[in-house]
């Protein structure tokens, strides 16, 4: 009886709930700290915030294929973000000490992206432009231009290596 009244709901299904559910929190807690209340008007219309935002996204934007939300998935979510806030501090103080010397390189790279996720490379992509001193000039499939400043002198090579070895967190196994 219990089962007729409540239909099963799909892997599928289970998983997109949960991508939303997860999307959904980390959408209304950047609410709260941007605004930096927590007051209940303020988180009140933070999550109504947030749920227009993700009926809007799922109507209009995304795909049929929501990834699988794991405790690894969400370390690593956690770990890239510290990777990006770590990116962007070292690049400024490199800047600006390559900027009081005048001493600075202009260099073009190819940079090997990650994944085969169009997402996750354009998460990469706009992270890399993040940093000051890099831009990502154009992004094609999996490889990306990067136009950045050269403060130390390395090789181009050097430049790509330390660019992807920075993102290597989001590679993931891959069925080919």
């Amino acid at each position: 009886m219990i089962g007729k009244s409540f239909p099963k709901l799909g892997v599928r299904k289970l998983k997109r709930h949960n991508f939303i559910m997860i999307l959904s929190i980390f959408i209304f807690l950047t609410w709260c700290i941007l605004n930096e209340s927590f007051s209940i008007e303020y988180m009140f219309a933070g999550l109504v915030t947030s749920l227009i935002i993700l009926m809007v996204a799922e109507r209009y934007i995304s795909d049929s294929t929501m990834p699988n939300i794991s405790f690894k998935y969400i370390l690593n979510f956690i770990k890239y973000i510290g990777i990006v806030i770590f990116l962007v501090y070292k690049s400024a103080f490199q800047i600006i000490g390559a900027i009081l010397r005048r001493e600075f390189i202009v260099n073009i790279v190819k940079v090997d992206l990650p994944t085969k996720q169009d997402f996750i490379n354009s998460l990469v992509c706009s992270s890399i432009t993040l940093a000051p001193g890099t831009i990502t000039i154009e992004k094609d499939g999996r490889q990306a231009t990067v136009l950045t400043l050269n403060t130390q002198n390395k090789t181009k090579e050097e430049l790509k290596k330390e660019i992807e070895d920075s993102f290597k967190c989001l590679k993931k196994e891959e069925v080919e």
